[in-house]
């Protein structure tokens, strides 16, 4: 695995104060990896499994979302990093020793343990924005 500069850098000034991350990303490139991806993604497995309330929350009636995070996940780490990912069964998983197998019953914890980043998906209602299912193990990094 190559480490490359990050190309989302929130903290450099270019996004307004509480705006971090809240623009489009590039699609072809929104996932980065670097070495500490197996070290946080041993730290991810460890939190699920002592404080999984604390990590993760999800309303009901979310999992077709949850669902397609996964699938949009998958295939875009199978494309570009195929180094690093590879299918297992109809799932995928990291190569390697540590690999993460995915099959946790949230399609959403699912998809946080392949990468880095936490993943929230955001539902609109009549009083704006509210989480609707999130898996924040980094909420400080």
């Amino acid at each position: 695995m190559s480490v490359r500069q990050p190309t989302h850098t929130p903290y450099d000034g270019s996004s307004r104060l509480f705006t971090i991350g809240l623009k489009p990303l590039d699609l072809d490139r929104w996932i980065e990896l670097d070495e500490f991806l197996l070290p946080h993604l041993a730290e991810k497995r460890r939190l699920y499994a002592e404080i999984p309330s604390r990590v993760f929350v999800e309303e009901e009636g979310t999992r077709e979302a949850q669902q397609e995070v996964l699938d949009l996940l998958g295939a875009h780490l199978l494309a570009k990093h195929p180094e690093t990912y590879r299918r297992k069964g109809a799932g995928i998983e990291v190569a390697g020793p540590e690999g993460s197998n995915v099959g946790p019953d949230a399609p959403l914890v699912a998809a946080s343990l392949l990468i880095q980043e936490d993943l929230i998906l955001m539902r609109r209602g009549d009083d704006g924005w509210r989480l609707a299912a999130g898996s924040l193990c980094f909420p400080s990094s």
